[in-house]
């Protein structure tokens, strides 16, 4: 671990914010891990660690149903308590309170932790969205450690600035969405007929169904496009893209931001299972900071 990290603050994410391994290793992010549940076996854990995204997504496309938990507070307080290291303050960033109750057991977890230290720092952010948008508020927040910021001042800057960032995604195959309520029955049968492709972006922490798109190119386009639209052009220094299996679809995103913009960084992975269980093979997600 590196000085810096000694002298000022812990940066912790759930598995849900999509950073690469390399990236946490520079970075001395810990990652708590959440599950989901496959042919009676719950993935996420020491016994079983999460599937290489190879073996997840083959399954996933063969069919096999998934089912996802939120981390309990009992849970979450055993890796705030193994990372809260000699009194040092922690910053830990969760995946959208209104996608999922991580972000409340974390804030349960955070004050057993104060009750046995009071003078404990700890902060609990929501990131009002998942995947490589919440990675990018942990991104931020690495930026801001640099500079020696201190992790009070840092807390308060990504609590404004965290419902700044903009989710946008499209899917490939509508069923998911329907599994999981997000269209009706009618739509995903209808839309799969006429190569419908949904735009969605997250508002107030939650998934909006924001459009409609005829073709995956076209759909692919308007992400990009509507990145255009939206970003904050003038604080916006990266990008992120992730993707469900859908590798040569997310690098011409990529390219194509970059082309448009001038941006070069981009954080680029896969979405984790827990996600891609909801969102299924195909999907592409692009992330900014947004005005």
């Amino acid at each position: 671990m590196t000085m810096l990290t000694e002298t000022l603050f812990t940066i912790t994410v759930d598995s849900c914010a999509d950073l690469p391994e390399d990236y946490l290793r520079e970075n001395d992010i810990a990652v708590a891990q959440l599950t989901y549940f496959a042919d009676g076996i719950e993935y996420g854990t020491d016994e079983n660690p999460t599937e290489p995204a190879e073996v997840f997504f083959e399954q996933l496309r063969g069919g096999r149903m998934t089912k996802t938990s939120q981390i309990n507070p009992d849970s979450a307080y055993e890796f705030l308590k193994k990372h809260f290291v000699n009194g040092r303050p922690l910053i830990h960033f969760t995946l959208s309170s209104g996608l999922s109750g991580t972000y409340n057991s974390f804030c349960i977890a955070a004050d057993m932790l104060k009750d046995e230290v009071p003078s404990a720092e700890i902060y609990i952010i929501d990131s009002y969205g998942g995947s490589l948008g919440q990675g990018l508020c942990a991104d931020i927040a690495c930026e801001l450690r640099k500079e020696g910021k201190p992790a009070s001042e840092v807390a308060e800057i990504l609590r404004e600035k965290a419902p700044k960032m903009r989710y946008l995604f499209t899917v490939d195959d509508l069923q998911h969405l329907y599994r999981g309520g997000r269209i009706t029955k009618m739509s995903a049968v209808f839309g799969g007929v006429l190569g419908i492709k949904p735009m969605l972006h997250a508002e107030d922490g939650r998934l909006v169904v924001s459009g409609k798109i005829r073709g995956r190119k076209a759909a692919l386009d308007r992400l990009v496009a509507t990145m255009i639209e939206q970003m904050d052009r003038e604080n916006t220094k990266k990008f992120a893209v992730s993707h469900c299996d859908s590798l040569a679809d997310a690098e011409y995103v990529a390219e194509q931001v970059t082309a448009a913009t001038g941006i070069t960084e981009c954080i680029f992975n896969y979405i984790s299972p827990v996600l891609s269980s909801h969102c299924g093979p195909g999907t592409v997600a692009l992330f900014f900071l947004g005005k």
